[in-house]
């Protein structure tokens, strides 16, 4: 049994580390020859992560009547103290 495990061990690792190799080795590829974009890419990762752009893309955009009017400065608020 425990050569059994002494040859499992070994292949196993062999076997995740040329996975990886193989991985890293195909997104290069693609990358390289242009078949995968920056806009592929986070497309993918959004897929996997579960995100939906569908959504994103309907909400609403804010307007200038969400966003909050600019704050006066020290000196203009000292200015109509002093009035």
């Amino acid at each position: 049994m425990g050569r059994l495990f002494g040859l499992l061990f070994p292949l196993l690792g062999y076997l995740a580390t040329a996975t990886v190799i193989t991985v890293a080795l195909g997104v290069g590829y693609l990358w390289h020859t242009e078949r995968l974009t920056d806009d592929k890419m986070f497309r993918v990762i959004a897929l996997l992560e579960g995100v939906d752009l569908q959504q994103l893309a309907d909400a609403p955009k804010k307007t200038d009547e969400e966003v909050p009017p600019e704050e006066a400065s020290m000196d203009a608020v000292v200015g109509r103290q002093q009035i």
